[in-house]
C-alpha cells in the first residue's frame, strides 16, 4: 500500500536525519564534551521536533482510514466514511466536505448533494460560501427553474460568498429557463461591465445574441462590446484561456455550450476543453 509505505519512510527519514545532525554530527565534530555543550544550547530544538512529529503521528492516525480509502480508491468505503463523519459526528471539516462532494459529482448524485446542502445550511452554512458551485450543480443539471433561480439568489445574498461571477451567470440562464428575460438581460449586460473570467463574458454574449434582433438595447451593447473583446482576445489565446480554467468545475460541465460560444465568437470551429 502506497499510503502506508510513504507514511513509515518519511518517519524513518525525518527521524534518522534528526539524529545525524543533533546528535551524530556534533559528537563527530566536537566530542562527548561538545555534544553535550551542542545540546544544552538548542535543547529547544529537540522539544519542536518531538512535539512536531507527535502531532504529525496523531494527525495521521486519526485519519488513517479516510487517507487508506483514497490510497486504494475504494470510493464507496470513502463515501460511506465521510457520510459518517459529516452527518452523523458533525465533522464540519471543509476537506471533508470536498472530498464528499467530488464524490457525489463522479457519481451522478444530485440527490446526495441536495441533501447535503440541507445539512450544510443548517450547520456550517459558510460551506456553501466555499463550495457554491459544486452545489450548483443539482440546478444546473435538474429541470427546476424556478428552485434554481431561488438557490442562486439566496448565494447572491451571502456576503463572503465564492465564485460571485459565474453564480450571478447561473441566475441568468435561471431567469431565461423562467421566461423572465428582461430581468435575465439585465443580469447578463451587467456581467459584461465587471471583472470576471472571460468565459462568463463570452457565455454572456452569446445569450445575448439571440435578443439582439428585437432589442436595440442589447444590440448597442453587442456592437459595443463585441468588437472589443475580439480584439482583445484572439484565437491563438483560446488554449491558454480554457488552461487557467481547467480546475473550474462549471467550466467542465459547460463545455459543450462553451465550445458553441467559441464557435460563434471566433466564427470558427475551436476546441472546448478544459482538461
Amino acid at each position: 500500500m502506497k499510503f502506508k509505505a510513504i507514511f513509515i519512510v518519511f518517519n524513518i527519514v525525518v527521524i534518522v536525519t534528526f539524529i545525524f545532525i543533533s546528535f551524530i554530527s556534533p559528537f563527530l565534530l566536537m566530542g562527548l564534551e561538545g555534544l553535550g555543550y551542542f545540546l544544552a544550547k538548542n535543547f529547544w530544538v529537540t522539544i519542536i521536533f518531538v512535539i512536531f512529529i507527535v502531532a504529525f503521528n496523531v494527525f495521521m492516525a486519526r485519519n488513517w482510514k479516510l487517507y487508506s480509502y483514497l490510497d486504494s480508491e475504494d470510493w464507496q468505503a470513502l463515501r460511506n466514511y465521510l457520510e459518517d463523519a459529516i452527518f452523523n459526528k458533525g465533522q464540519h471539516r471543509r476537506y471533508f466536505y470536498k472530498l464528499l462532494l467530488n464524490t457525489y459529482i463522479v457519481n451522478s448524485d444530485l440527490k446526495a448533494i441536495r441533501r447535503l446542502e440541507e445539512l450544510a445550511l443548517k450547520a456550517r452554512p459558510q460551506m456553501l460560501d466555499y463550495f457554491s458551485l459544486y452545489f450548483c450543480v443539482p440546478y444546473l443539471l435538474l429541470n427546476i427553474p424556478a428552485e434554481a433561480e431561488d438557490f442562486f439568489g439566496r448565494l447572491l445574498a451571502r456576503p463572503h460568498v465564492r465564485q460571485r461571477g459565474w453564480l450571478r451567470w447561473n441566475l441568468a440562464f435561471s431567469l431565461l429557463q423562467n421566461n423572465k428575460t428582461e430581468q435575465a438581460k439585465a443580469e447578463l449586460l451587467n456581467l459584461l461591465e465587471q471583472r470576471h473570467s472571460f468565459l462568463i463574458k463570452l457565455l454572456s454574449l452569446y445569450f445575448l445574441d439571440p435578443m439582439a434582433s428585437r432589442d436595440p438595447e442589447v444590440k448597442e451593447r453587442l456592437d459595443l462590446y463585441l468588437p472589443r473583446f475580439r480584439l482583445q482576445i484572439q484565437l491563438k489565446k483560446w488554449p491558454q484561456i480554457l488552461k487557467s480554467e481547467k480546475n473550474n468545475l462549471e467550466a467542465l460541465m459547460l463545455s459543450q455550450t462553451i465550445s458553441e460560444a467559441a464557435n460563434w465568437f471566433f466564427q470558427i470551429k475551436v476546441g472546448s476543453s478544459t482538461r
